[in-house]
């Protein structure tokens, strides 16, 4: 088959024109789940980008290019909404957090515990679709910082650090807006300290850069969509959503 333009064929990053469109299905798909819900991003598109692309590194830095941006807007677009206090107290734990995830990572994790978290997750899933929406938790302030420090370990580890806060902010009551934009703005944070990181190790390399912006026209299209479902969703069906969800991440990991 023929190759993908010259520029993008002389890193390798898109070897095909196939390959190219697979990835902008991947993350149409994955940028909609993520402005539709506020997390899933990394599991709809790094399984299927590592498919197609020849390096899983770059499927993660082109996960991330794509992904900052909206972060932005939306964070700038919902800041009234999110709970800055909360947010900057699980920010703390995440700073603790993914710095032991990523040594644990290095020293050998063991799979079975992938496996046990998947599980965990079915079950919670299942438990949430059941679970009426008015049965919350007040949490304690301090909670935050607990919950940001589990959420960096798994991500870490195994990059899955969304379900905690999913849990917390679920089990909060938070409404759905709020949801999404804590949600986000933590991502945000997030994706703001990787990216040094990545530069620093080489990972951010201008071929890169100029396959994330092939990539920008579908991941508008699906951040569009993903917005619009968020807007239509009552608060029921999004609750609905996010159980599910949850419940297909367990079943990803534990088959992963």
């Amino acid at each position: 088959m023929a190759t993908f333009g010259p520029t993008l064929l002389a890193n390798g990053v898109y070897p095909t024109l196939a390959a190219y469109l697979l990835c902008a299905a991947s993350m149409l798909c994955a940028q909609a789940v993520y402005m539709g819900l506020g997390f899933g991003a990394g599991l709809v598109a790094i399984g299927s980008l590592a498919l197609v692309l020849t390096r899983t590194a770059d499927a993660v830095v082109l996960l991330i290019l794509t992904s900052l941006p909206l972060e932005l807007y939306v964070v700038w677009r919902t800041r009234r909404h999110v709970a800055w206090a909360g947010v900057l107290r699980i920010a703390v734990g995440l700073a603790i957090g993914l710095p032991l995830g990523a040594y644990l990572l290095r020293a050998g994790a063991p799979q079975a515990l992938l496996r046990l978290l998947g599980l965990m997750l079915v079950l919670v899933g299942v438990v949430f679709a059941v679970l009426p929406s008015r049965v919350t938790l007040s949490w304690p302030s301090w909670a935050a910082v607990p919950v940001g420090g589990l959420a960096g370990l798994l991500g870490g580890l195994w990059g899955v650090g969304g379900p905690p806060l999913v849990l917390y902010y679920r089990l909060s009551g938070t409404e759905k807006q709020t949801f999404r934009g804590c949600l986000i703005a933590i991502q945000l944070l997030m994706s703001l300290g990787r990216v040094p990181l990545y530069a620093l190790n080489g990972l951010l390399t201008a071929n890169r850069g100029v396959a994330a912006l092939y990539l920008l026209p579908p991941v508008v299209l699906g951040a569009l969509a993903g917005s619009l479902a968020h807007q239509r969703l009552s608060q029921g069906t999004y609750e609905r959503a996010i159980s599910v969800f949850i419940a297909l991440l367990g079943v990803a990991l534990m088959l992963r």
